[in-house]
């Protein structure tokens, strides 16, 4: 454990240092003092290795045979779906889980998002595209996010919307299927739009998450959505199940977001579960322009608290 490490582990649940010291001595019968953790969290002293075992995150076995696979997906741009799914993915894979995040939209702002050459990538063949188009495994084009696996995008993603063979829309569900025992959770980021790829990632999930913005409702993205999901449900993934809509960019302060809340809690609701909105949070856009998560650069952030009772969710999902 690092002393970043650490200090993100305090800050996640709301203490300060001496808080964390009398945490450690409750539980390993020590003495430790508030400029002894300063010490450890600013490296200028090397963290015992019991008190490295005793906070470091404790790997949890899965919830079911293999991974659990969950598609972020919304036809309406803007609503944060990469942001979501890329800050759940790493936030999971720091509570201990194995965790693969696919890159499943040509537009590949996940990869973006997490500073990885795509280009480069490509031209190694190393992508997503290259795993679903050629004889290849996402296993053999997986790459090595910050604590967790990716499956990279690029622009030629989009030459698979063209595939026709019978059959096509379960490429995605067989190319993770001999994955399912190597993680507990695989996140998969959709197209913002409708098109054999969403498709292939509806028949691929058993679970879907559904972000939308604390705006006025425009209901054209989302019946798309609900209705290739109910197509789906109904021929080729009778599993699949919606987790819940994440209300997003949600700013407590205005009086019209609350209000704009409410009204999706009465359009939705009755269908889905609604989580607890994440909120407009600037330190998600600074963490961005470092190619970092905000779960990992702004651990206090109430955006990073939101993300991590989303994952508390998801996790029991």
């Amino acid at each position: 454990m690092r002393g970043e490490d650490m200090r993100s582990f305090r800050i996640l649940r709301n203490w300060g240092q001496d808080e964390l010291a009398e945490h450690l001595n409750q539980a390993l019968g020590r003495k430790y003092t508030r400029p002894k953790i300063s010490r450890w969290e600013t490296g200028a002293e090397r963290i015992p290795a019991d008190v490295s075992a005793h906070l470091s995150p404790k790997r949890q076995p899965p919830r079911r045979d293999g991974a659990l696979v969950l598609g972020f997906a919304n036809f309406k741009g803007g609503v944060g779906k990469t942001t979501l799914s890329v800050n759940v993915a790493d936030a999971l894979a720091r509570a201990g889980h194995r965790v693969l995040l696919v890159d499943c939209d040509p537009q590949y702002n996940a990869t973006k998002l997490l500073g990885l050459p795509a280009a480069a990538l490509f031209e190694e063949r190393r992508t997503l595209f290259h795993a679903l188009e050629r004889d290849l495994g996402i296993a053999d084009v997986v790459v090595r996010g910050p604590g967790f696996d990716v499956a990279t995008s690029h622009i030629d993603l989009m030459r698979v919307e063209t595939r026709g063979e019978p059959g096509a829309e379960f490429i995605l569900k067989e190319k993770l299927a001999p994955l399912a025992d190597r993680y507990d959770f695989v996140i998969i980021d959709a197209p913002p739009n409708p098109g054999k790829l969403t498709t292939m990632v509806l028949a691929a999930a058993h679970r879907l998450v559904i972000p939308v913005r604390t705006e006025p409702l425009d209901s054209s993205g989302l019946d798309l959505l609900l209705e290739q999901l109910s197509q789906v449900q109904r021929r080729l993934n009778t599993g699949l199940k919606v987790l819940g809509v994440v209300p997003n960019h949600y700013d407590a302060r205005k009086a019209v977001d609350q209000i704009l809340l409410g009204t999706i809690r009465d359009n939705l609701s009755a269908k889905f579960r609604v989580f607890e909105p994440v909120p407009y949070d600037s330190a998600f856009g600074k963490a961005g322009l470092m190619n970092q998560t905000v779960v990992s650069a702004w651990a206090r952030s109430s955006g990073a608290k939101a993300i991590m009772s989303l994952v508390r969710e998801i996790e029991n999902a």
